[in-house]
């Protein structure tokens, strides 16, 4: 489903540095809330489980076992820039990635960049997968591959179970110096 937007203008007053008081510009926004709770190390541990799962997918070639932490109506962002709604649509994809992949040989590392609890339901972590080579080290950029990507992952908790419920893939540029 698509959101339509309202055709009514949104007005936002604009003033300039000179029309702002004494007090500066960046003191006169609102102050940003904080959403991120404490969370338990079981929590902790169980979200590693999920990305563990993720890993262990891939370097299997396994799109079902990759496909089992997400929920049925995952929103999912790919790294060339696709939305995919739903496992029914997912699923597909990611079994043909897994057989294509098992033709390379490649593997990936997961690994938690950050990780934080919106609520005791619903958390948020961001992930960087690194494509290794047949040694275990990162592999190179070259032309075709997605060597590397910085994923945010949103997670939900339902019956004592997190499940990946929506992620946004982006691929790392590595540009050549010079």
């Amino acid at each position: 489903m698509r959101v339509q937007l309202s055709p009514t203008p949104c007005l936002l007053e604009v003033r300039t540095m000179t029309e702002i008081p004494e007090i500066g510009f960046i003191r006169s926004l609102p102050q940003a809330p904080t959403f991120f709770e404490q969370h338990t190390r079981d929590d902790q541990q169980a979200i590693l489980t999920v990305f563990q799962t993720l890993e262990r997918a891939v370097n299997t070639s396994n799109g079902d076992l990759f496909d089992s932490v997400l929920a049925e109506d995952v929103i999912w962002g790919s790294p060339k820039g696709r939305l995919v709604l739903g496992l029914n649509q997912l699923n597909p994809i990611h079994r043909q990635l897994a057989a294509n992949s098992r033709q390379y040989g490649y593997s990936s590392r997961f690994t938690i960049e950050a990780l934080g609890f919106i609520s005791s339901e619903v958390a948020c972590a961001s992930i960087r997968r690194t494509g290794l080579n047949e040694h275990g080290l990162p592999m190179r950029p070259s032309q075709g591959w997605v060597v590397e990507e910085l994923a945010l992952y949103v997670l939900a908790r339902q019956d004592q179970r997190w499940w990946i419920v929506s992620a946004q893939n982006t691929p790392v540029l590595h540009v050549a110096a010079g």
